[in-house]
């Protein structure tokens, strides 16, 4: 099965900049560019359905601004060809043309990988800490940073009997080693404000004059996690050297909260106060289209299959995650099962990508199709324009005349035809199309990517 879908992994994302891979290079160039506006800290947010590359498109951005900013504030302690992207990205001409009115400094946090975490703000902080150190060596110093914090908390009122007893070297290891919560001893939330500052003043040095965190996959997380997490942004990264990308699924969210407090609760506006700005994804318009081209690019053999999966993919509105996988699962499905030499071939042609696609977008209505109890086929199958063609070309006669009624007694039948194969309704052998009792069997084994034999 060749595998459409690329994980976010490094490699992934400097080869898909440097070969312009999803046409999204554009994209990267002007959302820098508009990051480059910004004077004063901002919360944006990056809206996308599941399976649309928000992910992939903010790791791009991320690889991208590494790139620039060494290249264009040179650090001989960090010069640019020591990047890992740099040998992807040095001939690459978008990210030669940025060019930064400041020197950003991005992190990437994945909420999601951290909504267990009883604190999302000592978890992003500490996630901060730990990127800038391992892969910028940004002169922050990790001991020094917690030797300063659990030093200035030793003065605060009301912490000495807290740290009375603890070795202090032991805690510094404990903060290293992320077993101590560091601010579980504050006491209220202006010394937590100010323990916050601290650690950007340690992070944001010299060449670095702004922050750019994105905030991925906050949508999946646990809506208490997500809630106190946009709520910890608010209250305590209020900084004009921090800049927001909270990359989410806008209307899932809002269904969370909404969940979370009632559904009296307006979960719009109470969402829209977290963000200044809010965008939605450009679209992959050529990538999508060459792949669709690609995807079209089929023998005759496997034309009503790969129509009919088309059909169906614009009909459910697949986001692009969804259309590759729907993709790769037609391709494995054996020519041999629908070469149409055979009438039968002509009907698992129409029913596998519909149980393909079925079991993408809803499992249950998938396993009542296969039960011969789905109304599926009398009821979505005819919004499909592509399945007009085939109900007049392959049951119908092929004419034109009275087309609008040929199509309705067209339909009629394959409905009584999905139920002799599917739900075995009936003795009619259908010698038209050459059925019998096997055919469920030769349409699951094709949806399962084998010849029933």
């Amino acid at each position: 099965m060749r595998k459409y879908v690329q994980e976010a992994t490094d490699i992934n994302i400097w080869k898909s900049i440097q070969n312009n891979t999803f046409d999204r290079n554009k994209d990267i160039k002007s959302f820098i560019e508009g990051l480059n506006l910004i004077e004063g800290s901002a919360c944006i947010s990056l809206d996308a359905k599941w399976g649309d590359g928000k992910t992939f498109f903010v790791r791009q951005i991320e690889e991208v601004l590494k790139y620039a900013r060494l290249k264009q504030w040179k650090d001989e302690e960090n010069p640019v060809d020591q990047l890992p992207s740099y040998e992807y990205l040095r001939n690459n001409q978008m990210a030669n043309s940025i060019n930064l009115s400041k020197s950003y400094l991005p992190i990437y946090y994945n909420a999601w990988a951290y909504d267990n975490h009883s604190d999302p703000l000592m978890s992003l902080l500490l996630i901060m800490t730990k990127i800038c150190k391992g892969v910028y060596n940004t002169k922050i110093n990790s001991e020094k940073t917690s030797e300063k914090i659990l030093g200035t908390l030793s003065a605060l009122p009301g912490s000495i009997e807290v740290l009375q007893g603890l070795n202090l070297a032991s805690m510094v290891e404990k903060i290293k080693g992320k077993s101590t919560d560091i601010l579980s001893i504050v006491q209220t939330e202006e010394e937590i404000r100010e323990r916050v500052k601290d650690v950007f003043d340690n992070i944001i040095v010299e060449r670095t004059q702004k922050l750019i965190i994105f905030i991925d996959e906050l949508d999946r997380c646990k809506p208490t996690f997500a809630i106190e997490m946009l709520e910890r942004i608010k209250h305590y990264f209020e900084d004009d050297r921090i800049i927001f990308v909270v990359s989410v699924n806008k209307e899932q969210l809002i269904h969370t909260i909404s969940n979370y407090y009632g559904s009296g609760f307006d979960a719009t506006r109470y969402l829209n106060k977290f963000f200044d700005e809010n965008i939605n994804l450009p679209e992959m318009s050529n990538y999508s289209r060459r792949t669709v081209e690609c995807y079209n690019n089929n023998t005759e053999e496997t034309f009503w299959l790969t129509k009919i999966a088309d059909g169906l993919g614009m009909h459910y509105h697949l986001s692009l995650r969804d259309k590759l996988i729907y993709r790769s699962r037609i391709e494995v499905v054996p020519k041999q099962a629908v070469n149409c030499l055979r009438g039968e071939s002509f009907l698992i042609a129409l029913f596998v990508p519909c149980m393909i696609l079925l079991d993408i977008v809803d499992a249950k209505e998938k396993k009542k199709f296969i039960e011969g109890k789905s109304d599926f086929v009398e009821k979505t199958l005819p919004q499909i324009e592509i399945y007009k063609q085939f109900v007049l070309r392959v049951i119908g006669d092929g004419s034109r005349d009275g087309q609008e009624e040929k199509f309705k007694i067209g339909c009629e039948e394959v409905v009584n035809i999905y139920k002799y194969i599917f739900d075995f309704e009936g003795d009619e052998y259908y010698e038209r199309f050459d059925l019998d009792r096997d055919t469920k069997s030769k349409c699951i084994a094709a949806y399962n990517g084998y010849t029933y034999y």
